[in-house]
């Protein structure tokens, strides 16, 4: 868990998602939301998305 929390603490997490080096997260993550999110117009609840601070 130690590894997961070090890649998230810093923050910054729109330009760690633009690098290219992480562009496999970037397309799976948007593949996901594409997914099992609805049609626009819609309404999302976002509950505990957020880093906590």
């Amino acid at each position: 868990m130690t590894d997961v929390v070090a890649v998230y603490e810093p923050g910054g997490e729109l330009d760690r998602m633009a690098a290219e080096a992480n562009r496999l997260e970037w397309e799976r993550t948007y593949e996901l939301l594409q997914r099992w999110l609805p049609a626009a117009p819609a309404r999302v609840l976002d509950v505990g998305g957020g880093p906590g601070r």
